[in-house]
């Protein structure tokens, strides 16, 4: 059972490997919050979502935006946060129409479809039948990992609540310039697309790894088509979190008009 198995199911299953491959992931996680440089909190997995409501409550006192950091693979280099900031305003400074991005996105696998027919045709979409939820996910998703051995979720030891200087949860890609490499889009594209859904469903970025994003959304939509509709901004703005199958489409869609978790992962 893969990453891209879990995410089908939007739910996170960062693979946890035995020994030395997950002490990595911790080291690696560690070095990125001393490199990113942002005031931060450890907190037990376990008690993430209690101490997370409680960090955006002292942001909106106090001026952050707090963000979840999780252990992974992450691959960072030093700034001061004074230089993160300069250079995150500088990234926002670019127009980015996060709606008109997506749609552009999906109108090019119509381009792809002609090149190859073999590639995943978006007129599928809208053959997409209703169904029934079955996986009701609650809390934050990505602090969980999962565990072969145990077939099993079970929390990260720690993980980390930073204190970002950002206006808004949308802008928090950019103050970490997370985005960019391979088919991820770049950080400008992040940030208009989560001030996009943030404007439509109420979501918000919540929790970050070195290749997954997670919101959580307030006003998720309430049936099928509007499901559908976001299903396609979410499937163009991250393939990798999906299988182009007809039965994991349907189950995702209908995932989203009962889940708030919404979890997206790149290769």
């Amino acid at each position: 059972m893969g990453i891209r198995d879990w995410i089908n199911g939007l739910r996170n299953r960062q693979v946890s490997l035995p020994g030395a491959a997950t002490d990595q992931q911790v080291t690696r996680w560690q070095k990125a919050l001393s490199d990113f440089g942002y005031p931060y909190d450890l907190v037990g997995g376990p008690m993430v979502d209690k101490a997370f409501a409680s960090a955006k409550e002292l942001g909106r006192q106090n001026g952050f935006v707090p963000l979840v950091l999780v252990p992974g693979h992450w691959n960072s280099r030093k700034s001061a946060p004074s230089n993160r900031s300069k250079r995150a305003q500088e990234l926002l400074q670019t127009t980015v129409d996060g709606k008109q991005f997506l749609a552009n996105r999906l109108l090019e696998m119509y381009d792809d479809l002609e090149i190859d027919p073999e590639n995943p045709n978006p007129d599928e979409f809208d053959e997409l039948e209703p169904r029934e939820n079955d996986v009701v996910v609650t809390g934050l998703s990505i602090t969980k990992r999962y565990v072969p051995a145990e077939n099993a979720q079970r929390a990260w030891d720690e993980v980390a609540i930073v204190r970002v200087p950002a206006a808004s949860a949308d802008e928090l890609p950019a103050y970490f310039e997370w985005g960019g490499w391979n088919a991820v889009p770049s950080s400008e594209q992040i940030v208009a697309v989560a001030r996009h859904w943030r404007q439509t469903y109420g979501s918000e970025l919540v929790a970050m790894g070195p290749d997954l994003l997670e919101f959580s959304a307030s006003r998720p939509p309430q049936d099928h088509p509007s499901a559908i509709s976001l299903l396609k901004e979410q499937y163009v703005f991250a393939p990798d979190s999906f299988e182009f199958d007809r039965e994991c489409l349907e189950r995702a869609a209908a995932q989203l008009r009962v889940n708030k978790s919404w979890v997206f992962w790149w290769d």
